[in-house]
């Protein structure tokens, strides 16, 4: 009768030391593993290929919120005319983003791409694809 009891508790202890219950609850880790400041993410830089076609056209998004100031290098007008007059950038609720003119018409439409972060489906012709930098 012996044995039973020493394996009966031989269980029992193996099956509290399985589930932790003498273990102290875990606090809060102290060590910073990263970080990222404020500044690092207030911009979002992109390279734009037209038809699969690097020109050295890079846009930059500005800013917080849903709409951004939108800055291009000189390539992105030689590139594409149409992006010349680009002024704003767009976050949707769908996660599409839109390119804007200062009078608020869209000039182009992206969503998330195959390879690329995003992809436009309008214009059509040139496809536009944007890949993070």
């Amino acid at each position: 009768m012996k044995v039973v009891y020493a394996f009966a508790a031989a269980i029992t202890a193996a099956f509290v030391y399985q589930q932790g219950f003498l273990n102290p609850t875990p606090g809060v880790d102290p060590v910073t593993v990263s970080s990222i400041s404020a500044d690092a993410t207030a911009s979002e830089r992109f390279q734009v290929l037209a038809g699969g076609v690097n020109n050295g056209c890079v846009v930059t998004a500005n800013g917080d919120g849903p709409r951004k100031d939108l800055t291009l290098t000189p390539a992105c007008e030689r590139q594409m005319p149409a992006l010349g007059k680009v002024k704003w950038w767009v976050d949707r609720d769908d996660g599409s983003v839109a390119f804007l003119n200062a009078s608020g018409t869209i000039l182009a439409e992206f969503t998330a791409g195959d390879g690329a972060a995003l992809e436009s489906f309008a214009p059509r012709d040139p496809m536009l694809a944007l890949f993070a930098l």
